[in-house]
């Protein structure tokens, strides 16, 4: 995670060589990285929770 950190610090970009791809975010899609033993991108994780507090 503190190398997505560094790397979103200095390039504006938080894509490093031990992560997997992490697209932009945006609206529509939300991609959002889960840190864990082994990382990945979702799409709009936890989405129903989000649409209850935005309602």
């Amino acid at each position: 995670m503190s190398d997505a950190w560094l790397a979103f610090a200095r390039s504006g970009s938080p894509n490093t060589k031990s992560l997997p791809d992490w697209p932009a975010y945006t609206s529509e899609k939300r991609a959002t990285m889960l840190f864990d033993v082994a990382s990945r991108v979702v799409e709009d994780p936890n989405a129903e929770v989000r649409k209850i507090l935005q309602s």
